[in-house]
């Protein structure tokens, strides 16, 4: 499976039941350390994300629950160096972060641009300005973003938006960090067992069949 991850540190961000909860343990139970963030600084979410923590350390491993607002560069950035100096660099970011608000009525105003682009790609800009240099100081690591399928509907427009703001953001970095080291991808929403496969450094990136 994903033996590469064993001893590993991995943070799943915006961690949340179901996938969410899915990923981190499996993580957990292929040897992986593992840390979680909310996506929002909600206290619903962080229950949640300690809910995840506690199941994943019955694997018998360490990590954090952070309580974080993932749009807020400065605030996600000082929680990392902290989290890597208390505990170990993060070897694995897998975020499930895109999180636009429903769809309006076709025509989109400009505010559902805006909020669509700050909920869903907002965050995965951050993550990677969090983590990225770490890696690639290190020239090692992986960031993977898990993003709903693309809509069909013309009332999704500021969704599809997003979404492919978030894919172009994946692709260009991993063309920039490729020979760094650090391997980023972007992955369809898929069953965890399936996405957990993808999570390795030699796995092909994009949708996931």
């Amino acid at each position: 499976m994903i033996a590469e991850l064993a001893g590993r540190h991995a943070l799943v961000a915006g961690a949340a039941e179901g996938l969410g909860r899915e990923l981190a343990t499996g993580l957990a139970a292929a040897g992986a350390d593992v840390s979680v963030t909310t996506r929002h600084d909600d206290v619903a979410e962080e229950v949640m994300a300690n809910s995840i923590l506690n199941e994943c350390w019955t694997y018998g491993r360490d990590g954090r629950a952070l309580r974080l607002d993932l749009t807020d560069l400065e605030a996600v950035v000082e929680a990392f160096v902290q989290l890597e100096e208390e505990l170990a660099p993060i070897d694995v970011l897998v975020s499930l972060a895109f999180d636009p608000p429903p769809a309006g009525a076709p025509g989109a105003a400009p505010g559902d641009w805006s909020a669509a682009i700050e909920a869903g790609a907002t965050p995965a800009f951050v993550l990677a300005r969090a983590v990225g240099p770490s890696m690639v100081s290190r020239r090692s690591g992986l960031i993977a973003a898990v993003l709903p399928p693309e809509p069909a509907e013309a009332a999704e427009a500021p969704l599809r938006a997003a979404r492919a703001a978030v894919v172009g953001l994946c692709e260009g970095l991993a063309t920039e960090w490729a020979e760094l080291g650090v391997a980023v991808r972007w992955l369809s929403e898929a069953p965890a067992d399936q996405l957990l496969e993808r999570l390795r450094p030699d796995a092909d990136g994009g949708a996931t069949p």
